[in-house]
């Protein structure tokens, strides 16, 4: 290692404490450094529920998340820091809030990424000028200045995968592989997800390395080396089996699928993809000094010309992109791993500035040739033009005074400048903000957890609730919500297809707390925290500052058996609305119906001709509504009297899409909310058909508002029910009482009197890993109702103990353990090695 000398250190106080200044520019006092979006719902939310679960089981490896989602495969969760290094680190200091400590622990990877990297270049014999000029281009690329604030999970790997190129100069310099393993280990436990471009680049680097220490390559050598370098990194992967394999179960049973189609033609045919690498924070996120750069590393050495052209392909093809994506679509966030390697190349053009080495001969025409293409593809090269124009001027200047501060010191103000101006668009987290709301949700869901001993969920519908994955450091609080790229999709399905749940989101994702009296009654939402009106059931507890706690007795519980069960053909023969009432009253299996069920819920018509009467809505020939709203257009019609204080069921068929140029279209009844995205979206959430279920206590009058946009609606169908007809649903069943004391982790405990044979059913999602148990005898279980565990059940007092492991979860543990030793054996005898 070249050693750092005291203008080495003074550089890196410059780029810390610019970094520092940065953070502190944009958190102002007044905000939490972190966004609105996904962070604030996610990003430390979920890794504070790992946390509060370890101190509650002491399982440092649990397989369930009892406490969101109905009960999910804690895998579903992995993407967010399950297992990571950096999150296990936190349950050190319980003193600290998560939200705290994620906001630290990041700033902190940042800065450790860049002074490893600074050190990395050093390494290479860079002068300590090109090594601060390009870390300082590093820690303000977009990718890693705004994602510490905006998705921290994009970048948190990043010290790891730095440390694995130190890894790959070690194993390829003396032949010692232990420190390529660690490091990639560590890479692959902090993020599944981006450890696959991590290992790309470990892989793009080593064979950099091989070629530069070959004089003649040969094929048979090749093939020696590459494996020499790919030990340590399947020592890591192996190691590292506990968390890849049940992730991967996961993503193949859970992962929601995405509207994109992808032809071939357009993943070859070269575009100029300006983004992928320049000035967008979903991408590399440098600046334009990059293409310059990768032109100009185009020497006539086999490891230059080989690395360029890794580089080069991802900009101007698709294909790595896809790759990378897991060919679910395409989308440059799966480059952030290749910034060290971009910079690595900054850094050669750099010092060949400095050294008056660059060919302009070649490097003029191939810019030229490249702005020509940009512009060809009708993409902003503003920012291109002028920052090259920049760069031209400088290198000429340099040529004449030879100060290498005139090279050095637009580049980094214009690295600083575009990281700071792309960041500002984040909206960040009011402090005051958070604090408060956070501190008027914690306390009525502490007064029901410690008042009442029973088990339950609470539904928390308030605007001012931080996330649906929040369970606010309370283990006893369970709800039926989440938000996650993966998570159950039978009860996602479920949740939206079945119950015809209001999808108000852009994103399917988001299961969020719905109005839906049907579906909070089925899920044993006991508990009803809200800023709204009351629902028909729900009795008012307390009210302080707009929060309303309300109480429903009548509720399901989590578990219960009845005799009353109908088939699957039966069962889908059924209405939507009717089947929403079923779910009340049965069990719904594979087997056949043993009652004859007569539904309370009436189909009925409502004036929508009188309803609908606007300027900017004509009724179509066809029978369709079409909207014309230039603005929000709000309307108000009060309900006739046969309608009043019903529970009421609207839907509707969506016929038209926006374009994603001009956004989603949006319809709110009641303050029920529904979303159709436009229609390029890569997470189209496919919500075509607009269902409402209103359920206000004094339900008098619609009020319907349609967002800004375009629609034609046809197809309006609507159905009342009387509250009265499912009041009572939980007196109809047998419950299942559980055991609180004994319900803990990946165990749910409890005792049933069963009156007569039937089935037994649990309100939470069906899934394989269950193991079910009554009175202490293993028994099959099955998916009833179309997304919950069940099973066949006798008459009589009975125990059940149900224990869910998560799949392929007992298989990852032994192969994480043979890596493992591996390592250690490995590492044993490279230490005895002679270099």
């Amino acid at each position: 290692m070249k050693q750092i000398n005291k203008k080495d250190i003074l550089y890196l106080w410059i780029i810390v404490l610019s970094f520092l200044l940065f953070v502190f520019l944009l958190s102002n006092t007044m905000y939490l450094y972190g966004s609105q979006l996904d962070w604030n719902s996610q990003h430390f939310t979920i890794p504070e529920y790992f946390r509060t679960l370890f101190y509650s089981t002491k399982e440092l490896f649990p397989d369930f998340a009892f406490n969101i989602g109905s009960g999910q495969n804690i895998y579903n969760l992995s993407y967010y820091g399950f297992l990571s290094p950096i999150v296990l680190f936190s349950y050190l200091f319980p003193f600290v809030s998560m939200q705290t400590y994620m906001i630290v622990s990041t700033i902190i990877s940042v800065i450790i990424s860049t002074i490893l990297f600074y050190v990395f270049l050093k390494n290479k014999k860079f002068s300590s000028e090109v090594c601060f000029a390009s870390s300082f281009l590093f820690i303000f690329s977009t990718s890693l200045s705004f994602h510490s604030h905006r998705h921290i999970m994009f970048i948190t790997y990043m010290p790891f995968l730095i440390l694995a190129l130190f890894g790959v100069d070690k194993k390829v310099d003396s032949n010692k592989g232990w420190l390529l393993s660690l490091a990639t280990f560590l890479m692959i436990m902090t993020n599944y997800y981006y450890s696959v471009g991590g290992i790309a680049v470990i892989i793009v680097y080593g064979i950099y390395r091989y070629l530069q220490n070959t004089n003649k390559v040969t094929l048979k050598q090749f093939i020696k080396n590459f494996i020499n370098l790919i030990i340590p990194i399947i020592v890591a992967v192996l190691s590292s089996m506990i968390i890849l394999l049940p992730t991967l179960y996961t993503l193949l049973n859970n992962r929601a699928k995405t509207n994109s189609s992808i032809e071939l033609l357009e993943l070859l045919i070269p575009h100029a993809n300006v983004e992928n690498v320049m000035y967008r924070a979903y991408g590399v996120g440098l600046t334009a000094i990059v293409i310059p750069a990768i032109i100009s590393f185009f020497k006539m050495k086999k490891e230059n010309i080989f690395l360029a052209l890794i580089l080069l392909c991802a900009i101007i093809t698709n294909l790595p992109n896809y790759i990378l994506n897991g060919t679910m679509y395409i989308d440059p966030k799966s480059l952030i791993p290749f910034l060290p390697l971009y910079v690595f190349v900054i850094a050669e053009f750099i010092k060949n500035i400095f050294d008056k080495k660059i060919n302009y001969k070649v490097l003029i025409p191939c810019l030229i040739a490249y702005t020509i293409f940009v512009i060809i593809e009708d993409v902003k090269v503003d920012y291109f033009v002028v920052e090259t124009i920049i760069l031209l001027i400088s290198i000429f200047a340099y040529n004449k005074m030879n100060k290498k501060v005139i090279i050095i010191l637009p580049a980094i103000i214009i690295a600083f400048l575009s990281a700071y101006n792309i960041s500002k668009t984040d909206n960040l987290v009011l402090k005051y903000q958070y604090k408060d709301e956070t501190r008027e949700i914690r306390k009525p869901i502490k007064n029901i957890t410690s008042s009442d001993q029973d088990f339950y969920r609470i539904a928390n519908d308030t605007s001012k609730s931080i996330t649906t994955n929040n369970i606010y450091g309370n283990i006893d609080y369970y709800n039926s919500t989440i938000y996650s790229s993966v998570s159950n999709q039978e009860y996602n399905k479920f949740y939206y297809d079945v119950m015809n749940n209001n999808i108000p989101y852009r994103n399917r994702a988001l299961t969020v707390t719905t109005n839906n009296i049907m579906f909070l009654m089925l899920s044993n939402n006991k508990y009803l925290i809200s800023q709204g009106k009351p629902l028909h059931g729900y009795e008012l507890l307390s009210s302080e500052k707009g929060i309303h706690v309300y109480k429903n007795e009548n509720v399901l519980p989590l578990g219960f058996a009845t005799s009353n069960v109908m088939s699957y053909e039966d069962f889908s023969n059924l209405s939507n609305p009717i089947k929403q009432e079923a779910l009340l009253n049965l069990i719904v299996a594979e087997t056949e119906s043993n009652n004859k069920f007569v539904a309370s819920t009436q189909n009925v018509e409502l004036e929508y001709d009188k309803i609908l009467k606007h300027k900017n809505i004509k009724k179509e020939k066809n029978g369709s509504y079409s909207i014309n709203a230039d603005d929000t257009i709000k309307i108000s019609y009060e309900l006739p009297k046969q309608f009043k204080n019903k529970i009421i069921f609207i839907s509707f068929k969506m016929n038209k899409k926006s374009s994603c140029s001009k956004g989603d279209l949006a319809i709110k009844i009641n303050n029920v909310k529904n979303t159709l995205t436009c229609s390029s979206w890569k997470y189209y959430n496919g919500n075509e058909t607009f269902e409402f279920v209103l359920a206000e206590k004094d339900l008098k009058e619609l009020n319907i508002s349609f967002i800004r946009g375009n629609y034609n609606i046809s197809n309006i169908k609507t159905y009342i029910l009387d509250y009265a007809s499912i009041e009572n649903v939980n007196k109809k069943v047998d419950q299942f009482v559980v055991d609180k004391k004994n319900t803990k982790g990946d165990y749910i405990r409890g005792n049933i009197e069963v009156t007569k044979d039937g089935y037994f059913m649990l309100t939470v999602p069906y899934d394989t890993g269950y193991k079910i148990k009554v009175d202490n005898k293993t028994v099959k279980y099955e998916k009833v109702d179309e997304a919950f565990v069940g099973f066949k059940i006798t008459e009589g007092k009975h125990q059940i103990e149900i224990e869910y492991q998560a799949p392929l979860k007992n298989i990852s543990v032994l192969i994480s353990l043979f890596g493992i030793i591996s390592f250690a054996a490995i590492t044993y005898i490279e230490s005895k090695r002679r270099i």
